[in-house]
């Protein structure tokens, strides 16, 4: 599933990554961090989209690393729903 049409964005954003990589939307946990940071990209989204993505934002900072939220079932729950 394509999350994000403008891949010319995503090439400038990331000049070192493959087309590869970019066509297929693969990304690592720094470039993931910059897009969360990044105002334009998630302006750029639909409402689905953004929805889906604040989902999957709350769960990258909610999971990933040692510490695990107390509220996972809802953080999953709404990812699952977006």
């Amino acid at each position: 599933m394509e999350i994000w049409k403008n891949k010319a964005y995503l090439r400038q954003k990331f000049p070192k990554i493959s087309d590869t990589k970019v066509k297929e939307e693969i990304f690592v946990g720094p470039q993931i961090a910059q897009l969360f940071k990044d105002q334009y990209f998630s302006t750029e989204l639909n409402s689905t989209e953004g929805r889906a993505w604040k989902s999957f934002e709350n769960i990258f900072r909610n999971f990933v690393g040692k510490e695990k939220a107390e509220n996972f079932c809802e953080i999953v729950q709404e990812l699952i729903s977006s």
